[in-house]
């Protein structure tokens, strides 16, 4: 049996109640509050100075007023022409300043969490719908019905629609997404109009990330220790990992190494990304919190783990037999257009209606001449 007393976790920057409520805070919004400053406190500002600039990705940060931020908190059927307004403008202010520092596209976030949310749920967007046909198709046929294969298509397919080539497809996405309004709510509920302080995180757009899923990875640090490391994407199988598995655990360690008294806090969640040559990217921090996702471990069953070790890497050993990671709205698209239709009735599907209706017409007018033709034959003979 364990000797190690379960004591509740603490931080630097997880204010205790009466430190909240002398801030002036009410008792209906003390856990609001408190969430909101310790997930701030691990935003990519807090850490991307300390580390060399060839371990994470480029960023820069754009600052957004008290206008845009009221209006991009808005659901966007509540938006009147004004506001329409300060978004265009927000909108104009990104295109030139994505054009003029990410030419090749850009990751537009805020200083806190993304908005991918807004891809995996939008299933009537025909550009995504044609992302992940693309990718579905780019394997041989006997893979489009494999669930595993369409998994990672699914996963390609909507991080691809997060490449930001100018401020109208940023803008789409951060009034769209519920974890941007979530956010920003939080700043607003309690920042100050004279003390009002946002900004948004843009980085550069890098294909590799993008194709390569596989070898992204969440690591779960207690007092600078690395004591867990999972599969980011953990419901989906990758053999050339499973072979790899010892390399990669050993590439991530000993780039912890490298950093962990680089980083600001003792105790956190980190992404990391292993690009083709095995180079090692920081992709962002989260707080050491039940709010960030525990990939193939849970805060639940390996809190102790967490805490105190010991170290584990765990990945998809082998392909589950019964999963769902796809959401089903999505799944049941798939399973409509690779499954439940043969291939060249999918191939013509994609012609469209006009062209299945020119079809139609020709036709019929083919077989009014033939009749014609036929009629005068039979009454000249």
């Amino acid at each position: 049996m364990s000797n190690i007393v379960d004591v509740p976790f603490s931080h630097e920057h997880l204010l205790s109640t009466e430190e909240i409520l002398s801030l002036g805070v009410s008792h209906d919004n003390v856990e609001w509050y408190r969430r909101k400053i310790y997930q701030q406190s691990f935003s990519i500002s807090s850490w991307i100075d300390t580390v060399p600039s060839d371990y994470t990705f480029k960023t820069r940060f754009f600052p957004i007023n008290l206008s845009e931020a009221q209006v991009l908190a808005k659901i966007s059927s509540e938006r009147d022409e004004d506001e329409l307004l300060v978004l265009q403008g927000l909108c104009d202010r990104l295109t030139c300043f994505i054009g003029e520092y990410f030419p090749s596209g850009a990751f537009v976030k805020l200083n806190t969490r993304s908005p991918k949310d807004v891809p995996v749920y939008d299933t009537e967007n025909r550009e995504l719908q044609q992302l992940l046909w693309n990718q579905i198709e780019s394997a041989p046929d006997c893979f489009h019905t494999d669930e595993n294969h369409q998994t990672w298509s699914f996963v390609k397919a909507t991080n691809k629609y997060m490449k930001c080539m100018d401020g109208t497809r940023a803008i789409d996405l951060l009034s769209r997404s519920t974890r941007v309004r979530e956010d920003l709510t939080k700043i607003l509920c309690f920042g100050l109009i004279e003390d009002f302080e946002c900004q948004l995180v843009i980085r550069e757009w890098i294909d590799e990330v993008v194709d390569r899923p596989e070898y992204e990875f969440r690591g779960f640090v207690s007092e600078k220790k690395l004591n867990a490391l999972s599969m980011y994407y953990c419901l989906a199988h990758s053999e050339e990992l499973v072979q790899r598995k010892e390399e990669v655990q050993n590439i991530i360690l000993d780039f912890f190494e490298k950093i962990k008294h680089r980083i600001p806090h003792s105790s956190y969640v980190i992404d990391f990304y292993i690009k083709a040559n095995t180079s090692v990217l920081i992709i962002e921090l989260n707080p050491f919190h039940i709010g960030a996702g525990p990939c193939l471990f849970s805060w639940k069953e390996n809190r102790e783990q967490f805490l105190h070790g010991p170290f584990e890497f765990r990945i998809i050993e082998e392909i589950p037999k019964d999963f769902q990671i796809i959401p089903i709205r999505w799944k049941k698209y798939i399973d409509y257009r690779y499954v439940k239709q043969p291939r060249n009735t999918r191939k013509s599907k994609e012609l469209g209606f006009p062209f299945v209706l020119t079809v139609v017409i020709v036709g019929l007018a083919l077989g009014n001449i033939w009749f014609n033709m036929d009629h005068k034959i039979k009454i000249t003979n």
